[in-house]
């Protein structure tokens, strides 16, 4: 399974459509979840505040006094259900005539959306003598006002085009469809985009656009241009990489490496770019063969420092295939006709991460205290050299050596990760060496300073106590008075926001709405407030379903200042983001917090970064596959942080990152129907066929945790060679000992979201560090290929 890595692709407009009457069955709840609080009250700055909650059918329908602006939200709701089916049409138009209503605007560009005819929605159907009938205009408004703000730029650039194309207003057309291409979230749908625009530019005749939408199509994607110049060889081969279009991509960066007259930089940019085709490709052999003769040919060339980094990356390929022979051959034959031109510390580092995968920890200790001789000493080098002598030196028993070196890595760590990861070491040494009180005083000190970290958790293992229950102190939506002079008192009959996060799914109701960002909000240093009237628009884009309108509106209002998120409208806005399933900028705003703010405020309200969204669907699927649905909550939190939508560059999909082959095999299998790969954007189907892949990950290693989930992230054929050259009795060894740093972190992570979501079950209570999650390692000590099922 490919974890969420930083790249994503996501579901275009176009693509989603014809997923919406499949999707929506499955994410019915997710409004829902919006009317799922009871009213209570709190104190917010000494001041009574009334939370309302949003209203549900019933309450809408049946209970005495509910308001019309409720019933016309749950409309609009059902309307964006059935959306863009023309059964929408008519809700949308209705609701677009009604003076009162709050979404009015948004069901007016709905409608345009919807409504199959050339001039938009037919004459009203509706009795003319209600008093709240208006008569329908197409028209489209082209300046942000207080009823249509800016934030809804792109639906009703979405509606004007749809109204040019049904009038035929062509040059309109191509020109508000170029603008939209800006919008869409991944290079293939922008370019599909910009083919439509430039055929039908050309259909049309109108030269100035074709132009326009040429000149765009060719700076996206260079392979497009016909005839191609040789000034855009390069580039056009690098497309067809981008485009995993191998044959075609080497055709093109082959003439560049292999014509002088091209740039040295040119030249040496397509060779890479060539040897990695096969990398990505995954032809070995061909790779190895053509990383040594880029080396080869740099040498040639005498440009001395990528020499030696095509050196290096040959190496490590050669090692990384178990063929050590030939690694130290080209480690000897780079330190030989290199070490008199550039450092080459990275050289004996290698040599000693391979001396100590033979249990040679004297050597690797002289290897690592040479590579940190041979590089700089802020270098990243340095602290890994550091970090793996004072590692060795653990292995042997020096542990109070090991203890002093730990604390020198940690000292030259850049990385948080890095500087608790020696700590812990260092503390894991110091308690080995008899020093229990002293250990002791350093795993708390790990606990405070990591509260929420993989390192800070196992402390309490460490320290022999039981983890604390969590603190439930979240703040709810306010919608009464807020404390600045000026405020207004909310119209209590607006939906608030639930004052606690849903558990159910968290995603608009039709996938049309679905896709997301990834940007990073503001931390702040001044403190603005919520205005009632934004507090009104997000609780009521919220409850109809709105995703994408409201992730813009969010955008928008943190955008126009910056914000104390521990105040409670700082609060609001990141609960906001979490009710929306909006979790990518929620984590980016919450990394790039200070990291004291960011602990205590997630100490505080631990569901912004552990959601419970599918709990009823994770549930049903854990329990048939006999897995605990903590495990399953914790895989997903790491695969796709909960965004049904991402797509990872090797075509892993979904909420728990499913190739297609293995999802149309187990889906046979589970009798689970699979017919294309976009089901995999469905929770119905991605959740039960992800755990049950699960399953067979933790049922080829009899259950153990650690090589379970690490056999949902890497290959099996890994696993092994790591079981048989770094095995180590102790499980937490072990993890450290993983060669690949993303599975290395995978397994860490993991268990940390394990962890936190077995607390979230039962918030009130302690609990004991789960010990089985570290158990039975042993069993795996003599492992052969036979004692594992091949994917």
């Amino acid at each position: 399974m490919g974890s969420i890595r930083g790249f994503f692709f996501f579901l275009s407009v176009a693509g989603a459509v014809g997923l919406a009457a499949r999707y929506y069955e499955a994410q019915i709840q997710i409004v829902e979840n919006f009317a799922a609080a009871d009213p209570v009250a709190v104190s917010v700055g000494g001041e009574a505040a009334t939370v309302i909650s949003p209203p549900t059918l019933e309450s809408a329908n049946d209970q005495q006094g509910a308001s019309d602006q409720q019933k016309e939200l749950l409309s609009y709701r059902d309307g964006l259900n059935q959306f863009p089916n023309p059964s929408s049409c008519l809700i949308f138009q209705r609701l677009s005539g009604l003076p009162e209503f709050r979404l009015r605007s948004l069901a007016r560009l709905r409608a345009i959306l919807a409504c199959p005819t050339a001039e938009g929605p037919k004459a009203p159907t509706w009795s003319a003598e209600s008093p709240k009938a208006a008569t329908w205009s197409a028209e489209v408004p082209t300046e942000p006002t207080e009823s249509l703000p800016a934030a809804f730029e792109s639906l009703r650039t979405e509606a004007q085009v749809r109204l040019a194309e049904r009038q035929g207003r062509w040059e309109d057309y191509l020109d508000l469809l170029f603008k939209t291409v800006t919008d869409l979230k991944g290079d293939s749908e922008k370019v599909n985009a910009l083919r439509r625009g430039l055929a039908l530019a050309r259909e049309k005749k109108l030269g100035r656009l074709a132009e326009k939408f040429e000149q765009a199509l060719f700076r996206l994607a260079p392979r497009f241009r016909k005839p191609i110049q040789r000034s855009d060889t390069l580039d056009v081969g690098l497309d067809y990489l981008a485009n995993r279009e191998f044959d075609s991509a080497r055709k093109y960066l082959k003439k560049v490496f292999e014509d002088s007259r091209f740039s040295w930089e040119s030249r040496k940019k397509a060779y890479f770019a060539f040897r990695n085709s096969f990398k990505i490709e995954h032809d070995k052999q061909k790779h190895l063969k053509v990383a040594h003769q880029v080396f080869k040919w740099l040498l040639q060339q005498k440009d001395w420092q990528p020499s030696f980094e095509a050196g290096i990356y040959l190496a490590r390929a050669l090692w990384t295939e178990g063929l050590q022979t030939q690694t130290e051959k080209v480690l000897s034959e780079t330190e030989a006709k290199l070490k008199k031109k550039v450092r080459t510390g990275e050289i004996d580092f290698i040599r000693g991460r391979m001396a100590a995968e033979e249990g040679k920890d004297r050597q690797a200790i002289a290897y690592f205290e040479t590579a940190t001789k041979n590089s700089s000493p802020a270098s990243v080098l340095a602290f890994k050299a550091q970090y793996q002598k004072a590692w060795s030196l653990f292995h042997l028993g020096r542990y109070e050596e090991a203890s002093a070196e730990f604390a020198r890595a940690r000292s030259l760590g850049k990385e948080q990760t890095d500087q608790v990861r020696s700590f812990y070491w260092q503390a894991k040494s110091t308690q080995k060496a008899g020093h229990e009180d002293q250990s002791k005083s350093l795993f708390h000190e790990i606990i405070s300073d990591d509260p929420l970290g993989f390192y800070g958790l196992v402390s309490y293992r460490d320290c022999k106590e039981s983890l604390p229950p969590l603190q439930k102190a979240s703040l709810p939506m306010r919608t009464t008075e807020a404390k600045t002079s000026d405020a207004r008192t909310t119209d209590t009959r607006a939906p608030a926001l639930s004052a606690t996060l849903p558990t159910g799914p968290s995603a608009a109701p039709n996938p049309v709405l679905a896709n997301s960002s990834s940007r990073i909000l503001p931390v702040a240093a001044s403190k603005p407030t919520l205005q009632t009237k934004d507090r009104q628009m997000i609780a009521d884009l919220g409850f109809v379903g709105e995703r994408r309108l409201l992730e813009n509106y969010l955008n928008a209002i943190t955008e126009n200042g910056n914000w104390d998120w521990e105040n409670p409208d700082g609060l609001e806005i990141l609960r906001a983001y979490a009710h929306a399933g909006l979790y990518l900028p929620l984590f980016s705003t919450l990394t790039k917090m200070p990291k004291d703010l960011r602990e205590d405020l997630l100490l505080q309200n631990p569901d912004l970064l552990f959601p419970q969204e599918f709990a009823e669907l994770i549930d049903k699927s854990a329990k048939k596959e006999n897995l605990e649905s903590e495990l399953v909550f914790a895989i997903i939190r790491q695969e796709s942080a909960f965004d049904p939508w991402v797509r990872s560059p090797a075509d892993a999909m979904g909420l728990m990152q499913i190739l297609p082959g293995q999802a149309k095999a187990v889906g046979k299998e589970i009798d689970i129907p699979f017919e294309q790969h976009d089901d995999l954007f469905s929770p119905e189907i991605n959740i039960p066929i992800g755990a049950h892949l699960l399953k067979q990950s933790l049922n080829r290693y009899q259950g153990n945790f650690i090589l379970g989930v690490a056999s949902y992230n890497a290959n099996d054929r890994a696993i092994r060679n790591w079981l048989k050259t770094r095995f180590r009795d102790d499980p937490l060894e072990f993890i450290e000992e993983i060669p690949y740093e993303e599975t290395r972190a995978y397994v860490k992570l993991v268990l940390r979201n394990y962890i936190f979501y077995k607390r979230l079950r039962n918030p009130s209570q302690g609990l004991t560090f789960p010990n089985e999650c570290l158990s039975n390692l042993q069993n795996f000590k003599t492992l052969t290929e036979d004692d594992v099922v091949s994917r």
